[in-house]
């Protein structure tokens, strides 16, 4: 059995001789916020899994190629917009509004803060905003956490997996989560939102790429303060680089 080295909140595996992928979760007070969705999701996408125990899934693995930023063409562009839509029609009930505005003050608020990733005025006015934003138009189930190892490649189609962080929300987050995660051009940017829908407000779009930004950077400040790994570091860097940068370009009232 081969351990994956890719997947950093949990333990995943490989196993060769029964073609499956094994997923032990590793909890911890941040994904107390998040009621895992997991296998409901899952076996609705068309992927089967089964589940061990509490802590613990057996999935069928999926014959894929990585998804690569430097290799993204059009087709990946629509392709990733139709998984997008497929999962936001999806109707699971039970799957809760994902709470930002609480984890900030429960979990990364009481977490010491570096000098050089303080919370500032323009931080709280952010997740204000973005907050409005979210709770604001249609209501669909999201991902949350578009990352690349969380994109399959199939042939011409993309296949999600991970939904651990999945939550109800505007799909406007998870359009934001896909642009932040990913070395995407304006071109790209502008196709990715015609294809989704072309009515997306870009100002709004923008306030919730910044959101998802400094989130992630407070998650992986968290995760820094928790397991000492020189990875959530260097995540928490790259984030609020890209945070600051974004800030330029944005209105906030």
């Amino acid at each position: 059995m081969k351990q994956m080295t890719n997947a950093l909140s949990n333990k995943v595996f490989y196993d060769e001789d029964r073609n499956i992928i094994i997923k032990e979760y590793i909890n911890d007070e941040f994904k107390t916020y998040f009621e895992n969705s997991e296998i409901n999701l899952l076996n609705r996408n068309g992927i089967k899994c089964n589940v061990i125990n509490k802590d613990k899934i057996e999935m069928e693995y999926i014959d894929h190629k990585d998804f690569y930023d430097k290799d993204i063409e059009i087709n990946d562009i629509f392709s990733v917009v139709n998984a997008l839509k497929k999962l936001h029609k999806i109707e699971v009930e039970n799957i809760k509004y994902i709470d930002y505005k609480k984890i900030y003050k429960n979990v990364y608020c009481k977490k010491k803060d570096w000098s050089n990733c303080s919370i500032k005025e323009s931080e709280n006015k952010i997740l204000e905003k973005a907050i409005k934003i979210l709770k604001s138009g249609p209501q669909v189930i999201l991902h949350n956490d578009l990352v690349k190892g969380n994109l399959l490649k199939t042939g011409k189609t993309i296949v999600l997996i991970d939904f651990e962080y999945a939550g109800l929300g505007n799909p406007i987050f998870d359009i934001a989560s896909f642009i932040t995660e990913h070395n995407l051009s304006a071109e790209q940017i502008s196709l990715l939102v015609d294809c989704y829908d072309n009515k997306i407000n870009k100002n709004d779009l923008l306030v919730v790429c910044a959101f998802l930004e400094v989130f992630w950077t407070r998650w992986a400040l968290f995760k820094f303060e928790k397991t000492n790994r020189e990875i959530y570091k260097n995540i928490a860097n790259h984030k609020y680089s890209s945070y600051k940068k974004i800030l330029e370009s944005i209105e906030i009232n």
